[in-house]
């Protein structure tokens, strides 16, 4: 039954696996406004800007925001500034949830802060490692999302159907590949908020 669930996200892993990083992070209880300021963006360096066109210039990186349902979320390329933990406590201030997922070419994870705490996440390759003050949380929706089944996690496909199954609202193509509001994410300003 999960691995047909699975199946409903294989986009999402060939989307993942076509960039050498991607970091999508949501945040409920901020506006899109709150979201870039939390991030620590520079809200003047604004256009809008397709995931493709940003990936055609790697040397400036760009992080793009939207919003879906009562989430706003950033999309980013090549950068995790959405993934840092201080990030996701800021994001999460004042009776607000964030949450990221973050795919790179050494490491994948998923982080989940409320009211200005990390509380939980998990190594989305090896799922036994968990981080923040709860680790154990999210355990149901693991399982239920297929990390522990014995030929291994897909961890793209896994990690879209774990917040489906967690949070509610699905990832799609649409949310993550049209014009969004874009801002720079220079590696000097995003030092030490998660760039590479």
């Amino acid at each position: 039954m999960a691995e047909a669930l699975i199946d409903d996200f294989a986009w999402f892993t060939a989307w993942v696996h076509q960039h050498l990083g991607v970091c999508v992070t949501f945040a409920r209880g901020v506006s899109q406004q709150q979201l870039v300021e939390r991030l620590g963006l520079r809200s003047g360096s604004m256009a809008e800007q397709t995931f493709e066109d940003v990936c055609s210039d790697v040397t400036h990186p760009k992080v793009r925001v939207g919003q879906f349902g009562a989430w706003a979320y950033a999309v980013e390329h090549l950068t995790t500034i959405g993934a840092a933990p201080a990030t996701l406590r800021r994001l999460s201030e004042r009776r607000s949830e964030a949450l990221s997922l973050a795919y790179t070419q050494t490491a994948s994870t998923f982080l989940y802060a409320a009211n200005g705490v990390l509380l939980s996440g998990f190594d989305l390759t090896a799922p036994h490692i968990r981080y923040g003050s709860e680790p154990h949380r999210f355990d149901t929706s693991i399982e239920q999302a297929g990390f522990l089944q014995p030929e291994g996690p897909d961890p793209p496909a896994m990690g879209a159907r774990f917040v489906q199954l967690t949070f509610g609202f699905t990832i799609d193509q649409q949310m993550l590949s049209q014009a969004l509001p874009s801002f720079d994410a220079s590696p000097t300003e995003a030092a030490g908020r998660g760039s590479w």
